[in-house]
């Protein structure tokens, strides 16, 4: 029996041994660190130098500030650059994140980013590209802590990740001079310039800086191709499950942020008689009162967004796309499956058609006089014929109802646009779900969901060790299990990610037997990141099809004239009178229209 014991403990570790070698060592773990120095146009910064369980090196630098803190005359103003220090500033630790609804922990004082640059034996002279990664949250919540970059850099990458203001702070605007707008974007600028500064000290390269984020980061990543801001920043961009295109990257009208200004305004007792007595005013309340006084929601799915500002942006981003108005850089785009939520795997009828109307109580499409119509296309467009009162497909119909609204239809758009004047353009669709998923199958493959194999969360396990705590407040480190194929897919993914910087293309040789083709107005070319990936073209082309060209076009028709029935005449005989029934009688025909001629329309 013991020595059967021990042929089974051979055999589970060949299997263990078999695992772990069949995937890129990634490690996770640190065995010691020693601090390390780097200079940064504002002073020295010192850092933690790790020596990983593979006998490479990574240094993390925490909390550095690249803008002054944005209070008093800051708050709703563009970001200035920090006050120089003198000493060694120490950046072993996360600062606070930028203030939240409902948050006890965030602070104004927030505009700092985190750097996770690895080489190996030490060896600087191979300076490497450079990713930003640009947090999402409805442009509402979110911060840099949650993303760790550790497993990410060690494709050779370096990973920058910034707090950006948020809300009222970081979005308000009085549509004009006084506060423009827009100052979350302007801090991503901030710190891009930062980056363009001071990232060869860390072994960085300024010419092969990426923009990536997902959601309302994906949306600023990909907003940034259109401000003059960023010209010379930037050399390329990954929008994941958001873009500038999107129902909700801007206000769009009748909605303006001045009107949420007002708002905002009023609830706090400020005057709103002028822009500077509005701006005076909320600069003297405290930042919780600003972050937690609501708003009302401009038919969007956030309180606080962009907008078009003559300043970093110049126009609306579709009328840019068309007029070839850009960044010409490399361009990655896509989407999860399922992007859109909903919290019950059933969903009735009566409340299907209810969301329905609500959706087109937007003044963009109650107004157009055309509801009726538009009612009607998206019923038949949505309902699955063979089974239109199964509560679980019309669930499902409803998910990808506002998947394809607010993510399938902006991303070919946008794409599609992007392409013809950037060869380097690459959509995909994010459709693996792994086995130890922890929500219910009928979640699917949800908004946020290929974020665990983007920052490598596979590869992480319960006891991960690192000076800085591994644990802090890291969302991507909650999954109850991964499975070895988990392992693969967050490499694979990772490769293609991180080589768009490093190459201007995420295959320039094959990964995994594939060859990413560019997406093209063609081809209409994407990569489906699946337990079996592969190269695929016209992604849901029916739906996408619907919103960008037939949705519009019944939202844009003249609407009908009304037929309007008025009474006859009163001398017009009423149709049951004795002519009406001599009427019938073909003989006295010609008698009663000479008779009656135009007096009588009625019809008998």
């Amino acid at each position: 029996m013991a020595v059967l014991n021990i042929i089974q403990v051979i055999f589970i570790s060949g299997i263990v041994l078999a695992l772990s070698i069949s995937t890129k060592a990634y490690s996770v773990d640190y065995v010691n660190y020693t601090y390390v120095t780097a200079e940064t146009t504002d002073g020295t910064i010192r850092g933690m130098r790790t020596l990983q369980t593979d006998g490479k090196y990574m240094d993390v630098y925490l909390g550095i500030p690249f803008a002054a803190p944005p209070i008093g005359d800051l708050r709703f103003a563009p970001p200035e650059s920090p006050t120089p220090w003198s000493n060694v500033r120490d950046a072993f630790s996360f600062k606070s994140s930028c203030p939240t609804p409902g948050s006890l922990n965030g602070d104004e004082d927030c505009l700092y980013l985190n750097i996770y640059t690895p080489f190996a034996n030490n060896d600087r002279d191979t300076v490497l590209p450079v990713m930003l990664w640009i947090h999402g949250g409805c442009f509402v919540y979110g911060t840099s802590e949650e993303y760790d970059g550790s497993i990410l850099a060690q494709n050779d990458v370096i990973i920058v990740v910034a707090n950006y203001r948020l809300g009222a702070l970081g979005f308000l605007s009085t549509d004009d001079q006084v506060a423009a707008g827009n100052w979350g974007l302007l801090d991503d600028i901030m710190a891009l310039q930062w980056i363009q500064k001071n990232i060869g000290n860390f072994g960085g390269d300024p010419n092969r800086v990426t923009a990536f984020g997902q959601s309302a980061g994906g949306i600023s990543a990909s907003l940034l191709l259109f401000s003059p801001l960023a010209a010379g920043l930037l050399n390329g961009v990954i929008a994941m499950s958001g873009t500038a295109t999107a129902p909700m990257a801007t206000f769009r009208p009748p909605y303006k942020a001045s009107n949420a200004t007002k708002e905002l305004a009023q609830s706090l007792s400020c005057p709103t008689d002028s822009s500077e007595d509005i701006i005076l005013c909320l600069r003297t309340k405290t930042w919780d009162e600003l972050v937690n006084t609501e708003v009302t929601q401009p038919y969007s799915y956030c309180e606080w967004l962009p907008n078009v500002d003559g300043y970093f942006i110049l126009d609306d981003p579709m009328h840019l796309l068309q007029k070839g108005d850009f960044l010409k850089v490399p361009f990655m785009i896509g989407q999860t499956r399922d992007e859109s939520y909903y919290g019950s795997s059933r969903m009735t009828r009566t409340t299907f058609e209810n969301s329905l109307q609500s959706f087109l109580s937007a003044p963009w499409y109650a107004e157009s006089g055309n509801k009726d119509a538009l009612y009607d296309a998206l019923i038949y467009e949505y309902t699955e014929p063979t089974d239109p009162d199964n509560p679980e497909e019309i669930r499902n119909q409803y998910v990808q109802l506002n998947t394809d609204y607010g993510y399938t239809a902006p991303t070919d758009y946008h794409g599609r646009w992007h392409s013809l004047e950037q060869n380097d353009t690459y959509r995909y669709a994010f459709h693996y779900l792994s086995q130890f998923n922890a929500e219910p199958e009928w979640v699917g493959v949800s908004h946020r969901y290929d974020l665990y194999f983007l920052f490598g969360t596979p590869f992480l396990h319960s006891n991960r060790t690192c000076p800085w705590g591994c644990d802090g407040g890291n969302r991507y480190n909650d999954q109850p299990g991964w499975s070895e194929r988990d392992r693969e897919i967050s490499e694979f993914t990772m490769k293609l990610f991180t080589n768009l910087p490093k190459y201007g293309n995420p295959t320039p040789q094959d990964v995994n037997g594939i060859i990413w083709e560019p997406f093209d107005d063609v081809t209409d070319a994407y990569l489906e990141i699946n337990d079996v990936s592969r190269v695929k073209y016209d992604y849901r082309a029916r739906r996408t099809l619907f919103w960008n060209d037939y949705f519009p076009k019944v939202l844009q028709r003249e609407p009908p004239t009304p037929i309007v029935m008025t009474p006859p005449p009163a001398n017009c005989p009423a149709p049951n009178s004795a002519i009406s029934q001599d009427v019938r009688s073909w003989k006295i025909i010609p008698v009663i229209i000479v008779s009656l001629g135009l007096i009588c329309w009625h019809q008998f």
